[in-house]
């Protein structure tokens, strides 16, 4: 399946602020800057280096919990199939960043959708306060629910999600998250209850550009 493509917002930029020396000439020191620590890093900005952005996020993931369920409404047609996230967000700080999939089923009524997908448009932002939980339909996003059969079941599902502390000059995380459907409804899982790596959700936005 085709999936389109998530679109990446800018990357965070993170400032390398210097002090100048004092010289011995008996000029008075200039003043620290406001936006400056004694360390000469300001105090928004984190360390941008590959090896501590991987220990955050590793840190970052064990406070952060995703939860993509598969809701079912009855309809007289069949059923219409959407796709909440739930963000559990236990860290200290707003939560920001972009989100993304793809759901496709074996059989469709005429005039719904191909498929249901999400992550091509700036809309696609989730924010979670600090310390709470948020739930978001996909919807809600500008995708319209797929009305399928009332034996149609879920051939194709993946999602991925790229979160991080707002205003840190921190890349966001990849993080994992669970998925949740009605037994049998989803082809591969027939428990409705799977967990998506981090690992499969960089696959499908690869799978995503091309």
């Amino acid at each position: 399946m085709q999936l389109r493509h998530l679109r990446h917002r800018p990357a965070y930029l993170v400032a390398v602020l210097c002090l100048a020396a004092a010289c011995s000439t008996g000029k008075s020191e200039p003043e620290p800057r406001a936006d400056v620590t004694p360390t000469g890093a300001s105090p928004t900005a984190d360390p941008p280096t590959p090896v501590a952005h991987r220990a955050f996020c590793s840190e970052y993931e064990k406070k952060v919990r995703l939860v993509y369920t598969v809701l079912s409404r009855r309809t007289a047609s069949g059923r219409d199939l959407s796709i909440t996230l739930t963000v559990h967000n236990g860290f200290e700080r707003h939560l920001l960043g972009d989100i993304g999939g793809a759901m496709a089923v074996t059989a469709r009524n005429p005039g719904s959708p191909p498929r249901y997908e999400w992550g091509d448009s700036p809309n696609d932002v989730v924010g979670v306060r600090a310390l709470s939980t948020r739930r978001v339909l996909i919807s809600n996003l500008g995708v319209k629910p797929l009305s399928v059969p009332a034996g149609a079941k879920v051939s194709v599902l993946g999602a991925w999600s790229r979160l991080g502390p707002s205003r840190t000059g921190r890349e966001p995380c990849w993080l994992p998250a669970d998925v949740r459907a009605a037994p049998g409804l989803v082809v591969g899982h027939p428990s409705g209850r799977w967990f998506l790596s981090v690992r499969r959700g960089q696959q499908l936005e690869k799978r995503a550009d091309r």
